[in-house]
């Protein structure tokens, strides 16, 4: 991070001679120039090796007297650290999409397979001798694309991977670690109708790929101003809209998303993760309880890869657990 400050403290030309003299300097730089200045930093090697996308996070600070995250969030959800109240996670069907809005070209698409070993964690690549390595490499391989190659006309693959590793297996293992401390309320979020955001739309259009993407199911909680949210009252987009603002309000004043029986929720009763199967409320025009474990076959291929002990996360995908841990710790 500090590393980084720096940077960002050059980009803003103030002086980094002194870090007392380049921390004071941001903290009056103009937040309009702070963004688009960090914008133009160059990630490490290491940092890219390991997967970071986000060059600022959260870090631990354990030198104020307040501090606002003390340990690692593995560290506070292991030990129970927090007031354990019920909540709600989930995900969309095709998350991965949002990385085609970063992936420009399509050689780059074809190239992930020559680099899959960046998306095994850190402490098992650090750990495994070479010969591992490659087992571990080939396995995914196989899993998510077989003997084909991904390109822009073949890309399920490709947004499954990226669906696994940057939300999919962290949602998963923290609605597990999770699940004995208090009520989660997991979902599939599969409803593939028209409120999509503009990025989404190019995606959709450039790889004449269809899918539902990151921050999708924002656009049936809330009005956003930057998607057109036009639906007859009819509609399957409308009928969806009603069902997710009723499930979100129900859990906000009751404390669980479904109270009775109700027609308009399709008579569904969302059951909270279990202690044997991960169950979750698939949503995709329709609400349908689903006992199965959740992501089934995916998420246990990352099991089979990644520490038992600490079900380890992948370094962009550990915010998930990480926010909902600082929320949790904070309400303590």
């Amino acid at each position: 991070a500090a590393i980084y400050g720096l940077q960002l403290a050059a980009a803003l030309n103030c002086s980094t001679a002194d870090s007392v003299k380049a921390l004071k300097c941001l903290t009056t730089a103009d937040v309009q120039e702070i963004v688009v200045a960090q914008q133009r930093l160059n990630q490490t090697e290491e940092d890219m090796k390991n997967g970071l996308s986000l060059i600022f996070v959260p870090s631990i600070d354990k030198t104020s007297k307040k501090p606002f995250l003390p340990y690692h969030p593995r560290k506070l959800l292991e030990e129970g650290e927090g007031s354990f109240v019920p909540f709600i996670m989930g995900i969309n069907s095709d998350e991965g999409m949002m990385t085609l809005g970063i992936t420009k070209d399509e050689e780059r698409i074809k190239n992930i397979t020559n680099n899959l070993e960046r998306f095994i964690p850190p402490e098992v690549r650090n750990q495994s001798t070479e010969s591992r390595l490659a087992f571990l490499v080939k396995k995914i391989k196989w899993f998510y694309f077989q003997d084909t190659v991904p390109s822009a006309s073949n890309l399920r693959g490709y947004v499954d991977l990226n669906t696994d590793v940057l939300f999919g297996y962290s949602t998963a293992v923290s609605a597990r670690a999770f699940r004995d401390r208090a009520d989660v309320y997991l979902y599939f979020f599969a409803f593939n109708g028209t409120f999509k955001e503009r990025v989404t739309e190019i995606v959709m259009k450039t790889y004449n790929f269809s899918g539902v993407s990151h921050a999708e199911e924002l656009s049936y909680l809330f009005v956003r101003q930057k998607v057109n949210q036009t639906a007859t009252e009819d509609s399957a987009e409308m009928k969806t809209w009603k069902q997710m603002a009723k499930l979100w309000t129900n859990f906000a004043k009751y404390g669980t998303p479904t109270v009775g029986t109700d027609p308009e929720l399709d008579s569904v009763a969302w059951s909270p993760v279990g202690n044997v199967t991960t169950r979750y409320l698939r949503i995709d025009g329709n609400l349908t309880m689903i006992s199965n474990d959740y992501l089934g076959s995916r998420v246990a291929l990352w099991d089979s890869i990644t520490p038992s002990r600490s079900g380890y996360l992948q370094a962009t995908a550990v915010l998930i657990v990480l926010l909902t841990t600082i929320i949790l710790y904070l309400t303590k």
